[in-house]
């Protein structure tokens, strides 16, 4: 496993449907887990979710890649890279 990977892979094979949402944001919160980490897990298992953040969460996907590009690398990307970047994350939250 690489740095910044997580130690599982979803894929296609797990999703939260929409109706399931609201329990699965409650029991997350009852284990103590903040907004912000709810946001990052059920943007990834629940389309509409992803939808419904938009934006927000492109943005905080992109400066993760960013940061990880840095540090590899020691150079910047230019905005028609980081253009790239959030059509591709787009493409694979599918919104």
């Amino acid at each position: 496993m690489k740095k910044g990977q997580p130690n599982f892979e979803i894929g296609d094979r797990a999703q939260i449907p929409n109706d399931d949402m609201p329990g699965w944001i409650q029991v997350l919160r009852e284990g103590g887990f903040t907004d912000g980490e709810i946001d990052r897990m059920l943007i990834h298992l629940n389309k509409e979710y992803a939808k419904q953040k938009g934006a927000d969460v492109v943005e905080q996907e992109l400066k993760k890649v960013e940061d990880e590009f840095t540090a590899k690398s020691g150079r910047y990307l230019n905005e028609d890279e980081k253009e790239y970047f959030r059509k591709g994350i787009r493409e694979r939250l599918g919104i």
